[in-house]
């Protein structure tokens, strides 16, 4: 064994200061999107707060590690696990309000096939307006991992994951029952009945049906998708029989219990993306044809049904080889309130162009990332969508630069203006303070929030983290759920890991064209023995200037200068 002592952990930051209360709105749910009550000709026209558009944008990670080389990863100090290629991400909406987001993370999508495969996880905290930044999850040993999913699993948390040398079963899957906190082993799903031809490739869509039937979904065989369906709670599972129209479908149950599936990467019907619909619970589907392109390479639509009943879905206009069917171009999201016949578009013009543009390889060849598609035109790339307890619609996507998460109501998708952006959520009301305690009694999270201006809640005011022996571990303050001044997250022994100073908001222009504001942070990193570890800074999560690093001794080891995210030569 080594003879030196193995260094303090203090898990992942993503896991710990996780709220158990059940999320809050100081509004109902219809403020915030379209009642069951409007049909799609009713919304948008006045009908008081359940009229108001909101549309927001943000990234989802920084930069690094967001399609950056593993050096530049690492001249930052982050986990030397996380690689540039995000991709195929899932998502989910947790009882307390967070949002928790998975991606793969490899070193390029050429190399998406290799043991070195990650899963990232990250969190935005209900009544934040900033994702925390990745981390990394976990990985199965000899395992070549692929496809994260999200599932809520009544009041459970699945993280579903598959994998190219993972023989003998489509999926597998940890939970937890903590809103992320805390998650289980690994479980395998114990299949019984007769099995057809699948790829342990799971799609973005697995839900608890309205009888409470578990379903999964992966790839199949010959361009379809399969179903997996449990009954007893995912002790067993059985494949349902047929196999849709395409590849990595994207699946929404209806409310007559009919089972739509949307799209199929590099399939079509007739010139259009096909539509796969089944009344027997996935033993037949039906092939029918959309309003919709077909996706190809790098492609993958979103199919959501929401609490107004109504269907959400998400795709590009055009496939990335070849023409598209459809007048609009770029990306589109959609509404739908006859189960998917008919469609009201709307061009997601805020969405950007594939990474490949981004880092100037438009060259239609093998880049470090992806391949360049032929057009230019904006890309959701691999997308996920869910709705948390507010109503709003989150969607996310990937091959970005950098990844994106979209939030709207239905309301926006329905008017006619297609702003970019709404105004930031401010908070109006008087903030009011919370506890969470350990079981012995002592604080282990106390915070604040307060109303927002769009009838929500937005974090506002001092947060601190407690270890369970009373030692403070992590200080923060919100002001309208925006971080700012010292951030500070510390060792069990009381000894400070990392500091975030957070500087106001200033005019300026972020580099990836998200925001018009300039906020600054710097970002110290600790050893245990209190010697400074690295040092970076950063400009709207984007890395901007020199980044420093030290041994546990105190000797400067490295130093890089970072423009845009990018080291500079």
């Amino acid at each position: 064994m080594p003879a030196t002592k193995p260094r303090p952990y203090s898990g992942l930051f993503v896991t710990s200061g996780v709220k158990q209360t059940t999320a809050r709105s100081s509004a109902p749910v219809s403020r915030l999107g379209a009642t069951a009550a409007n049909s799609l000709s009713e919304v948008g026209k006045g009908r008081g707060e359940s009229a108001r558009p909101y549309f927001r944008k943000r990234a989802v990670m920084p930069i690094p590690p967001d399609n950056r080389n593993p050096e530049e990863i690492a001249a930052v100090a982050l986990h030397p696990a996380l690689q540039g290629h995000m991709h195929s991400p899932g998502i989910v909406a947790c009882p307390n309000g967070d949002l928790l987001l998975t991606y793969f993370s490899g070193l390029a999508s050429n190399l998406e096939y290799l043991p070195s495969v990650i899963f990232t996880i990250q969190r935005l905290r209900h009544g934040a307006q900033e994702w925390d930044w990745p981390e990394y999850f976990y990985s199965a040993q000899d395992v070549i991992e692929e496809s994260p999913g999200m599932l809520h699993n009544n009041g459970a948390i699945w993280h579903i994951t598959g994998g190219v040398s993972m023989h003998g079963v489509p999926f597998k899957w940890i939970e937890s029952t903590d809103n992320g906190a805390t998650w289980g082993q690994t479980r395998f799903p114990v299949l019984e009945g007769p099995l057809g031809a699948y790829d342990a490739q799971p799609i973005n869509s697995h839900w608890r049906g309205a009888d409470g039937t578990l379903y999964v979904t992966t790839d199949a065989r010959g361009g379809s998708s399969a179903l997996w369906a449990s009954t007893d709670g995912g002790k067993t599972w059985r494949d349902t029989g047929g196999r849709t129209h395409g590849r990595h479908t994207t699946f929404a149950e209806l409310a007559d219990g009919r089972i739509l599936g949307m799209g199929g990467k590099t399939s079509e019907y007739e010139g259009f993306m096909p539509r796969s619909l089944t009344a027997d619970g996935g033993k037949t589907w039906e092939k029918l044809k959309t309003h919709f392109s077909p996706g190809a390479f790098n492609q993958r639509p979103s199919l959501l049904r929401l609490k107004s009943g109504r269907l959400f879905f998400a795709c590009d206009a055009q496939p990335n080889r070849g023409a598209s069917p459809m007048k609009e171009r770029g990306t589109l999201v959609a509404l739908s309130d006859d189960n998917g016949e008919t469609w009201h578009i709307k061009t997601l013009a805020a969405a950007q162009i594939h990474d490949a543009h981004a880092h100037g390889k438009d060259t239609g060849k093998e880049s470090g990332w992806h391949s360049a598609p032929e057009h230019h035109e904006n890309t959701l790339g691999y997308s996920v969508a869910t709705q948390s307890p507010d109503g709003v619609i989150h969607l996310v996507t990937s091959t970005n630069h950098p990844c994106l998460h979209f939030e709207m109501n239905e309301a926006w998708i329905l008017e006619k203006d297609n702003q970019p952006q709404s105004p930031a959520p401010t908070a109006v009301g008087v903030s009011e303070k919370h506890v969470e305690r350990h079981l012995n009694g002592n604080p282990r999270v106390t915070w604040s929030d307060a109303s927002d201006s769009r009838g929500g809640l937005l974090l506002h005011g001092i947060e601190t983290w407690h270890y369970e022996d009373g030692t403070p571990q992590y200080e923060v303050r919100y002001v309208s759920g925006l971080k700012t001044g010292t951030e500070t997250y510390c060792y069990p022994s009381g000894k400070v890991k990392w500091t975030k100073e957070w500087q106001p908001a200033k005019g300026g222009t972020h580099p990836t064209g998200l925001t018009s504001t300039d906020r600054t942070m710097v970002w110290t990193q600790y050893w245990s023995n209190g010697n400074v570890k690295a040092q970076s800074r950063w400009r709207n999560n984007v890395a901007e200037g020199p980044a420093e690093l030290w041994s546990p001794e105190g000797d400067l080891s490295a130093s890089v200068a970072f423009r845009d995210g990018a080291a500079s030569v």
